[in-house]
């Protein structure tokens, strides 16, 4: 089995940085909006894209624990090959 493992780029973490605040940015004026206008559209629209969001965040902790499972795995797998 072979195993590579790529750092982030620089490059990477200013695009995500970016989107993230972006993101911020955008649902600080989407929650700003829904409060003093009071639609019910927009609250509901608020409400979908924050499930979606969580369902997102959720099926990244379990790729990121899969992937940290591997990684013991491959750990483990080169320990006992330099121990033989």
């Amino acid at each position: 089995m072979e195993y590579t493992i790529k750092p982030e780029t620089k490059f990477h973490k200013v695009l995500k940085s970016i989107q993230s605040k972006a993101e911020d940015i955008f649902l600080s004026v989407i929650l700003n909006l829904a409060g003093i206008t009071k639609s019910e559209e927009l609250s509901a629209w608020l409400n979908r894209y924050t499930e979606k969001k969580m369902q997102q965040l959720q099926q990244e902790i379990i790729r990121m624990k899969w992937n940290q499972v591997t990684l013991d795995k491959a750990i483990s797998s080169i320990r006992n090959q330099d121990t033989q």
